[in-house]
């Protein structure tokens, strides 16, 4: 996953005023929350544009889910997120 690639990650600004105030309130996500949804992921599906497919999430253990509550937490202490959080590449497949 540490593949250099010579992409920049651009943060984009997200929320409004009323959920920067709840921002303030103390509000963090927990390790359980994350884990949780890890473990809700389907396994099998297309990776996303920043490379990375759910069962990395779902095999890599304590630590992804780790790594993973403190980039969510620090997005939600700045109020901003990655530029490729907000984007989803959506294929039809006719059949």
């Amino acid at each position: 996953m540490n593949v250099d690639d010579g992409r920049r990650a651009e943060v984009a600004e997200n929320g409004t005023e009323r959920e920067m105030d709840d921002l303030d309130a103390g509000n963090e996500i927990s390790l359980e929350e994350v884990g949780k949804a890890v473990k809700k992921l389907k396994k099998g599906k297309s990776q996303g544009v920043d490379g990375i497919a759910s069962e990395m999430l779902i095999y890599g253990g304590e630590i992804v889910v780790a790594w993973l509550t403190r980039a969510c937490n620090v997005c939600l202490e700045e109020g901003r997120v990655s530029v490729d959080w907000m984007r989803a590449i959506m294929v039809p497949i006719y059949k």
